[in-house]
């Protein structure tokens, strides 16, 4: 029982300092950055009062609306609604989220130190396997996004069954193994696909030594081999039954949403995305980006070369005492210089060799590169040498799963492993043995394992609280009418789950996120806030309220993600909309009541759309590159019975261009224009709506190069528009 405390203990700690200052705020923010976690919190504490109150499991009237938003069900693992159930209530969902998170670090410590500890029956060894498990990069790194894949624990477990259940051969071993991967499967279902691959794997290579093994004894005989082929079916059998009886009751909802025609064409993709998101080789020597002791010049090149991979889903890195202590594991079976092998630890150490390798296997993804720029090439897969490989199968029976790197947490569970028998050799060693204690050689390979590891100072963490001023104002509008958010963006950007979190904390339905065909239509429709037709469309469809931001936070956090444009609204953007009635200005937003029946109309706007590159700031003012051959600038409002002139500023880059004008396919103005040139376009009588003007750069767009990709042509700045008197 001591034993146990102070194992509980330890890995505690641990938690609280990798996560920290998660434990401070466990209600009012995630260890991480906003990304997926911004769009998935909210899911736990819907669930949560679904079920202890009279709402629906399977949809929300919150989101989506006016049409009602389907829980994420083919998303959402089993063991999220268990936590959403006992934590859900907490924080809108946060402490479910943060909860799964937080224990995995001290689950997963004590998992893995029952399973060293079994193999090695040593504690130190226990506990720096425990350590090297839980603390590795890509725990750390998973845990900023993935409550499902932050949830290592279990994994430990069935290895330890598996272990037992090859040693033993027991029905009771089989229930257990089958136990064990029903709460593998029940946690993360990526884990239970490559965890089943793996144990196919290992479980072969462990038939052909044993059988190997009695032939030698000359004990392979057909009888023999009858009787052990029907004890290994009953004894899969029955893992698998065991496996089932967990996992059916809990997978309904998923199995349930996969049926879904909309869910199945969103979770199928190209065999190019398995390739994409398979493991760069070269990440497992190199120390993660934001490990504070490595300098600049390994950040650089970690970040130059992952071709389109999330730099989180590349924090695979082995650590060099976890391998060297591997090694020690892996030296010859007798040696002078160190410890024997016990019994169980020989039994395991093949086993677990086997497990690290197909787990490296199955990280290659699909392919098995024959050339260089495989992964730079990843979108022409087909164009690159290459062999097919285990992964190419798996793809083909569940293209589902294009994440292979993520089958490293298989490796990562061996590699702790085999550093525990390491330990156990070292302190074991006749030169060391009563010299050394074991503890001290553990304190040594945690503190070097630690070093190696950490993923801080600084640490990454969302807070939530205070919340941003926007929210704490449609927080107080009365009534419960919906919100449409502007910019309104497209489903799963992180614009749109930043808006599905705060959604939970201001309380009012609203139009994000659009999924089905009906919501995404009605998002196209309402799309600017100044165009009139928008704020018709909203009080048709029961919005009551639109929110401008003009000042939002960066959409996502480099160098975990890549930059993203500014998408900040102008001050102004919905002030002429006559379907708009300002009620609250805060300072990252304007907030309108849509009104019932628009007011005469408010004037006119006009603002630049496609093939225009990010505002930037330039002389107290902004300009934009035109990046395309063609941009687009609309004007919005008008009456029909007033003229209307379009003005603005464009300057050529490099040399002079000539700017093209055009509407409704008729040319405006056609101009030479060099060093910033006013020009005034006449736009005639516009009836109320939407009108496009397009501008046209000849020659068209040329790299700007000095490092900078972009391709310009036209500089545009001082845009606008008004009705002549």
């Amino acid at each position: 029982m001591v034993e146990a405390l102070l194992v509980v203990a330890g890995y505690l700690l641990v938690a609280v300092y990798a996560t920290w200052p998660l434990a401070r705020h466990p209600f009012s923010g995630f260890y991480g950055f906003g990304n997926d976690n911004w769009g998935g919190s909210w899911v736990y504490g819907a669930l949560h009062d679904a079920y202890l109150g009279d709402g629906s499991t399977r949809m929300s009237p919150e989101l989506q609306a006016p049409f009602g938003y389907a829980l994420p069900d083919q998303v959402l693992q089993p063991m999220d609604r268990v936590y959403s159930l006992l934590l859900g209530g907490f924080g809108h969902g946060l402490g479910a989220y943060n909860g799964q998170i937080f224990l995995s670090f001290v689950f997963a410590g004590c998992t893995m130190y029952l399973l060293a500890r079994y193999l090695t029956g040593s504690r130190a060894a226990a506990a720096v396997a425990g350590f090297v498990y839980t603390y590795s990069p890509f725990h750390l790194a998973v845990a900023m996004q993935y409550n499902s894949l932050a949830a290592i624990e279990w994994i430990p477990l069935f290895l330890l069954a598996l272990i037992v259940l090859f040693r033993r051969g027991r029905k009771r071993d089989a229930v257990l193994a089958g136990a064990a991967y029903g709460l593998v499967a029940a946690t993360s279902y990526y884990y239970a696909w490559f965890v089943l691959w793996a144990t196919l794997v290992v479980a072969l290579v462990f038939v052909v030594r044993l059988a190997l093994h009695r032939r030698r004894e000359g004990a392979l005989g057909l009888g023999e081999v009858g009787h052990f082929a029907r004890t290994a079916a009953v004894r899969v059998g029955i893992a698998g039954a065991v496996a089932l009886a967990v996992l059916l009751p809990l997978v309904a909802p998923s199995l349930r949403a996969a049926q879904d025609d909309l869910v199945a064409e969103q979770t199928t993709h190209p065999i190019s995305e398995a390739t994409r998101y398979s493991a760069r080789p070269w990440m497992l020597v190199l120390p993660p980006h934001d490990q504070p002791f490595v300098d600049g010049e390994v950040e650089r090149a970690i970040l130059t070369h992952l071709y389109d991979m999330p730099v989180y889903e590349q924090a695979i890195y082995l650590g060099y005492a976890a391998l060297a202590l591997a090694g020690v594991a892996l030296w010859r079976r007798r040696s002078r210089r160190l410890g024997p092998l016990g019994e169980r630890a020989a039994f395991a150490r093949p086993l677990m060799v086997t497990a690290a390798l197909a787990g490296l296997l199955i990280m290659m993804g699909p392919y098995v590169p024959l050339e260089a720029g495989y992964w730079r090439d990843w979108a022409r897969v087909g164009e690159t040498a290459h062999l097919p490989s285990l992964g190419a199968l798996m793809f083909d029976l569940a293209p589902q799963f294009r994440f292979f790197v993520r089958a490293f947490v298989i490796v990562s569970a061996a590699l702790a492993v085999l550093a525990a028998i390491g330990v156990a050799r070292l302190a074991a060693a006749p030169r060391l043995r009563g010299r050394v204690p074991a503890a001290a050689i553990a304190a040594v390979a945690i503190g070097v394992a630690f070093v190696e590891y950490t993923n801080g100072p600084p640490r990454v963490f969302a807070s939530a609280s205070p919340p941003p001023p926007w929210v704490q104002a449609v927080r107080a509008l009365p009534g419960d009418g919906a919100v449409a958010n502007y910019p309104v963006v497209p489903l799963n950007t992180p614009r749109s789950l930043y808006y599905i979190f705060w959604q939970a904390r201001h309380g009012k339905p609203t139009l994000n996120p659009a999924i089905r065909p009906e919501a995404v239509a009605l998002s196209a429709a309402v799309a600017s806030p100044d165009d009139p037709a928008s704020g018709r469309a909203l009080h048709a469809n029961g919005i009551r309220y639109a929110v401008v931001h003009t000042d939002l936070p960066p959409q996502t956090t480099p160098p975990y993600q890549p930059a993203l444009p500014d998408d900040s609204l102008p001050a102004d953007a919905g002030a002429r909309n006559p379907w708009f009635q300002r009620v609250a200005r805060t300072p990252d937003a304007v907030i309108y009541r849509v009104r019932a029946t628009p007011r005469p109309s408010g004037g006119v706007v006009a603002r630049t759309e496609g093939g225009f590159g990010a505002p930037e700031p330039e002389s107290g003012t902004t300009a934009q590159w035109l990046q395309a051959d063609e941009g687009v600038i609309r004007v919005y409002g008008a009456d029909g019975r007033r003229r209307v002139r379009l003005s603005l500023t464009v300057a050529s880059f490099g040399a002079a261009r000539t700017a093209e004008f055009r509407r409704d396919g008729r040319t405006l103005r056609r101009l030479r224009v060099g060093s910033y040139t006013r020009v005034t376009l006449d736009l005639g009588r516009l009836p109320e709506g939407t009108h496009t003007v397009t501008l046209r750069g000849v020659p068209g767009p040329q790299p700007i190069g000095g490092g900078d990709a972009r391709s310009v042509s036209l500089r545009v700045r001082d845009l606008g528009a008004e009705v002549v008197r």
